[in-house]
């Protein structure tokens, strides 16, 4: 594409349109988002038209400053490596730690309301910027995208279906519906506390490196830094780690590990929005049940581990290492997560004791808010770890930007907020 994106903070609506205006007037193809709805595919479209342009110029001002929007563009723009042009409308370079990100590029004056000079023009074209003899273009109605054009999975709800993540995720893939009960789990350093759990869905299997690889391979996986922008701490992470660990453990079809709680839940955002695009406003909130496909939380993973009779294994009441892969097992690495079908939950749930350890939703305080930035809870055990902390009960904790040979996830499929 040949256009210019601008990125601008509310109350400067009116100078944008009028820089946009402007541009256009001088030859330059412009896109901004005052000619779409805020609708269900408004960001795709944003993402799409980023990703498409020649030129990124965004307006500074404290409003835009102080924009969740505007920090999510400029951090987009910069992930693509788009050429920058701040251009100053209001304050300074210090009245936003967003603006930190320009200290060192030229950025140009419009404080007073000035629109662009000649100079202004020769700059953008010396970056690439096309420029015409006749009006440029506003390009913001070309980029109304429906979602089936934005998502390749479309949505599959209805008739006990549920969401076909295999339709994106190379095999082993399954889901594992799992009924509303109770589970009886550690409060405190002596008492136990009951908690409800409304029925759900589990992946029969931990992802693996075949089907974390589709995530990291997708134009829109793990490129787009957007996935982390639930919580300021997610989106340093994101910004201080821009490319992925390399597969740490075994083939295709074993656990993916080595991957933070943060890319854990990124990836479960990026499939939400690939197979149920529709559920992406409501995840924004945070807590439960918002986001259709998400990290389970401590007391669905030991529901979908334990049923109903308060086990200590998957299985049965008894350790059989025959049944996981632990410390007693003897093989000392990672096994494909369909290897052990006998350790199978009350559920048909694989590899919930031993292999890796999972990452749960639920912080060490109990919460489920995916915006604390607290130590997050695993479950299962390793195959390093003796069979006593791969037990249905057993808790461990680590900080979410903590990687790990021995740490992997698997996912949830929830029942959206009415």
């Amino acid at each position: 594409m040949t256009h210019i994106f601008i990125s601008y903070g509310r109350k400067d609506q009116p100078h944008a349109r009028k820089l946009a205006d402007h541009l256009r007037t001088n030859g330059f193809d412009v896109w901004m988002d005052d000619h779409i709805d805020m609708g269900d595919d408004w960001w795709a479209a944003i993402v799409r038209a980023i990703r498409g342009c020649s030129a990124f110029l965004v307006v500074m001002s404290p409003d835009a400053g102080s924009s969740r929007w505007v920090k999510r563009e400029v951090m987009l723009a910069e992930d693509l490596a788009k050429p920058m042009f701040p251009v100053l409308l209001e304050g300074d370079l210090h009245s936003s730690e967003l603006w930190a990100l320009f200290i060192s590029t030229q950025y140009t004056d419009f404080r007073g309301g000035n629109l662009p000079s000649d100079t202004f023009f020769t700059r953008l074209m010396e970056r690439g910027v096309p420029r015409k003899s006749t009006p440029g273009v506003d390009f913001a109605t070309q980029y109304r995208p429906s979602l089936k054009q934005d998502f390749d999975s479309p949505l599959h709800l209805g008739e006990g279906q549920g969401v076909r993540a295999a339709s994106l995720l190379p095999p082993p893939f399954d889901w594992c519906p799992i009924p509303s009960g109770k589970v009886s789990m550690q409060s405190g350093k002596s008492s136990r506390q009951k908690h409800e759990v409304p029925a759900f869905s589990i992946a029969k299997y931990p992802i693996t490196n075949a089907q974390y690889q589709v995530f990291l391979d997708a134009p829109d996986g793990f490129c787009n830094p957007l996935w982390w922008d639930y919580a300021d701490h997610a989106m340093r992470w994101r910004s201080a780690h821009p490319h992925p660990e390399s597969i740490a453990l075994g083939g295709d079809d074993c656990p993916r590990t080595n991957v933070a709680w943060y890319d854990a839940f990124a990836f479960t955002r990026w499939l939400t929005a690939r197979l149920t695009p529709h559920a992406m406003g409501r995840e924004q909130g945070g807590g439960d049940n918002l986001a259709l496909i998400s990290l389970p939380t401590e007391s669905q993973w030991q529901r979908a581990a334990q049923g109903d009779d308060g086990r200590a294994y998957p299985w049965g009441s008894q350790f059989d290492k025959s049944r996981a892969n632990v410390r007693q097992t003897g093989l000392g690495r990672l096994t494909p997560v369909n290897a052990y079908p006998s350790g199978a939950s009350p559920y048909e749930v694989l590899d919930m004791s031993g292999n890796v350890w999972e990452w749960c939703r639920t912080d060490h305080a109990g919460s489920n808010d995916p915006a604390t930035a607290e130590r997050r809870v695993l479950r299962g055990g390793s195959f390093s770890d003796f069979s006593s902390f791969a037990t249905c009960d057993y808790r461990n904790t680590a900080a979410p930007d903590f990687k790990s040979l021995y740490f992997g996830f698997r996912i949830v499929l929830l029942t959206p907020a009415p």
